[in-house]
C-alpha cells in the first residue's frame, strides 16, 4: 500500500531554512509530518528498513491531511532522488535556494557544530564534499525536474524566508494548496538551528555518534528525549567565539570553487530564479 497523497517532499539543501519550515508546518497542527521524528533519512540513508516501515510513519488513508516529509539531506543524491521518484511519484518537490557560497559557510559551522575542528573552508569541503556539493542548484535541480516533471519541482527563496517569513509562508501555502496560516510569532525572526562550536570537540563527536546510531537503530524517541536534556546546553554553552572565525571563512567563500561558481551563475538565469531581480545584483 502506498503513502496516500497529497504528499509534498522538501528536499533541502541543508542549511537553506529547512528547520524553520518544518516548526513552522509542525506548529500549524494540520500537517501531517513523520511520527516520532524529524528526518526520517528513508530516501538516502536507511532505505533498507523498507517502504512499509516508512509509510508507518504517516497515517492511512482515512487521515486526509497533507503528509510532508522536511528532509534536507536529499537534494544533491540522485540514488534518493530515484527512489523518492518511485515511492512517491506524485509529491510536490520543494527546494529552498540560498546563495551557495552563504550556504557553504553555514554548513562549515554545521560541521564545526558536530566536532569538526577549526579549518579552512576548501579543507572542511575536502573532508565533507557536501558543503559544497549540495549548493550546485543548476546541476541537482534539473535531475529532480526530470524526475518528477518541472510542473511537480518548486524553488522557493531562502532570501524570502529571512526578510518577510509572512510572504514566504503564504507562498509556501500556496504551493501546498493548504489554508494560510501565519507564522507563530516567536518562530518569525528566529533564526533555527543557529550555528554553534562545542566547547569540547571530543564530547560534541560523542555526543553525535551517539544520536546518529540510535536514530540508525530506529531510537527517535531517545533522541527526542535527548534534545531536551541539560547536555545540550552544557556541550554548546561557553563554546568560542564565532565572530572572527565567520569572517575569515566568509572571505574564503568566493574563490573556494570554481565549479560553485559556474553553476550559481547558470542557475541565476532561470526564468524561475526565485530572488527578485535587484537581489540577483548583489547575490
Amino acid at each position: 500500500m502506498a503513502i496516500s497523497p497529497p504528499f509534498a517532499l522538501f528536499v533541502g539543501p541543508t542549511k537553506s531554512g529547512t528547520t524553520w519550515i518544518h516548526a513552522y508546518l509542525e506548529a500549524r497542527g494540520d500537517i501531517a509530518l513523520p511520527s516520532g521524528m524529524k528526518e526520517t533519512f528513508f530516501f538516502d540513508k536507511v532505505y533498507e528498513r523498507g517502504v512499509t516501515w516508512y509509510q508507518g510513519l504517516f497515517p492511512g488513508a482515512e487521515d486526509t491531511r497533507l503528509r510532508v516529509e522536511v528532509a534536507p539531506s536529499l537534494f544533491h543524491k540522485p540514488v534518493a532522488c530515484e527512489r523518492a521518484q518511485e515511492h512517491v511519484p506524485y509529491a510536490k518537490i520543494i527546494c529552498t535556494v540560498r546563495d551557495p557560497f552563504d550556504r557553504a559557510v553555514s554548513h562549515y559551522f554545521h560541521y564545526r557544530k558536530r566536532g569538526a575542528p577549526q579549518m579552512s573552508l576548501r579543507e572542511m569541503a575536502e573532508t565533507y564534499p557536501d558543503v559544497i556539493e549540495a549548493g550546485l542548484y543548476a546541476r541537482h535541480a534539473v535531475q529532480w525536474e526530470e524526475a518528477f516533471g518541472s510542473d511537480q519541482v518548486y524553488l522557493m527563496s531562502y532570501q524570502l524566508l529571512r526578510e518577510d517569513p509572512e510572504a514566504f509562508c503564504r507562498q509556501l501555502c500556496e504551493i501546498l494548496e493548504i489554508d494560510y496560516v501565519a507564522p507563530d510569532p516567536g518562530l518569525s525572526g528566529k533564526q533555527v538551528n543557529a550555528a554553534k562550536v562545542p566547547r569540547n570537540l571530543v564530547a560534541a563527536r560523542m555526543v553525535q555518534a551517539v544520536s546518529s546510531g540510535l536514530r540508525r537503530h530506529g531510537a527517535h524517541k531517545v533522541v527526542n528525549t535527548l534534545k531536551h536534556l541539560p547536555i545540550k546546553r552544557w556541550l554548546y554553552s561557553g563554546g568560542a567565539g564565532l565572530t572572527e572565525e565567520r569572517r575569515e571563512i566568509k572571505q574564503q567563500a568566493v574563490s573556494v570553487s570554481e565549479k560553485m561558481t559556474g553553476d550559481w551563475e547558470t542557475f541565476r538565469h532561470r526564468e524561475d530564479f526565485p530572488v527578485r531581480n535587484e537581489q540577483m545584483e548583489s547575490a
